[in-house]
């Protein structure tokens, strides 16, 4: 880098210094902005061995999430065969409105049906 004297330059020089000082370190900054969120989101979704980890120059789509299985509904309206609630979360309105009126949580249970019943063997 050569010497620079700033007492000497005038003041339309120091700007431009100025200016390109300020655009270096934006740029600077970005870039460890986005290495810095990279690694949060891997963070973030638990990758933590260094086989998943991306180099940091490497910006690609992220990890697709585990998937986690169907939960079948648990629940069903006496009145309303297509409202059903799987018993996770708040309960539905018309399963709280039907338990207001007196009704038991039981009596909405779906009953399985006993389709995997062992054959008998020969």
């Amino acid at each position: 880098m050569k010497n620079i004297d700033p007492d000497a330059m005038t003041v339309d020089e120091l700007w431009e210094i100025h200016e390109r000082i300020s655009q270096v370190l934006c740029n600077k900054i970005q870039s460890e902005q986005r290495k810095l969120d990279g690694h949060l989101s891997r963070l973030r979704l638990g990758v933590t061995s260094g086989a998943n980890q991306q180099s940091d120059d490497e910006s690609g789509p992220k990890p697709a999430r585990r998937p986690y299985p169907k939960v079948y509904p648990k629940y069903r309206s006496l009145k309303d065969p297509s409202l059903t609630w799987a018993g996770r979360g708040q309960q539905p309105l018309w399963l709280i409105d039907e338990l207001k009126s007196g009704k038991s949580i039981d009596d909405f249970l779906i009953r399985a049906k006993p389709s995997n019943v062992r054959k008998k063997r020969r």
